[in-house]
């Protein structure tokens, strides 16, 4: 990875970028290292001269937008115990994510989709969802919930959410607004704090 590192920023991020859009569109079995090199006008040869070949390519961009997912999507989380809050606050900072990284985000969100047929994917991915779990698991009020809705219920129905309302972001980041974004959330989640959490709250 060396001779890769030796080149300008610029330069270095024109393949990046190149690669994640490949990746994002296409998944990794299908992704096209010509269409790689043609997105970021090099060559196949020195692609695979940095690189090596297709799979440590994948990786090195797994390993490249790991920090920054977390670092976005996790890092000073608030010490809420209301766990729609919590579920509002991480489906917002995905959509800031999609926003303002969108090929990173298309990256991480199609990896997500294809985990089970790369072990690699699965097991850096699964590291983020536990430390979100853990985040919450440590914190929540239970008492909030309805008679018959226990922790991990819960927060099997927020993740539902959560992700329906990222595979809809996923495919209109572009077009939608940030403030129309984030007010979708809160709209959503009101909806699911009534069926879940008790009358008087």
């Amino acid at each position: 990875m060396d001779a890769f590192h030796s080149l300008e920023q610029q330069k270095q991020q024109r393949i990046i970028n190149a690669a994640l859009n490949e990746f994002a569109r296409r998944g990794f079995r299908d992704a096209s290292t010509n269409a790689i090199t043609q997105q970021a006008g090099i060559s196949k040869g020195a692609l695979f001269h940095y690189f090596g070949n297709k799979q440590k390519l994948y990786a090195y961009l797994m390993d490249h937008t790991r920090q920054q997912v977390q670092t976005q999507l996790l890092d000073d989380f608030p010490g809420s115990d209301d766990l729609i809050e919590m579920f509002v606050l991480f489906s917002k900072r995905k959509a800031m994510l999609a926003k303002d990284y969108p090929l990173m985000f298309d990256f991480w969100y199609k990896a997500f989709q294809e985990q089970q047929e790369n072990p690699h994917d699965s097991q850096m991915i699964r590291q983020t969802i536990d430390r979100l779990n853990t985040l919450m698991s440590d914190r929540i009020d239970t008492s909030k919930l309805r008679p018959g809705i226990d922790l991990p219920k819960a927060i099997e129905i927020c993740t539902w959410l959560s992700e329906g309302y990222g595979r809809k972001y996923s495919q209109m980041h572009q077009q939608l607004d940030r403030d129309e974004l984030l007010a979708e959330a809160d709209e959503l989640f009101d909806t699911l704090r009534i069926m879940l959490y008790k009358e008087d709250l």
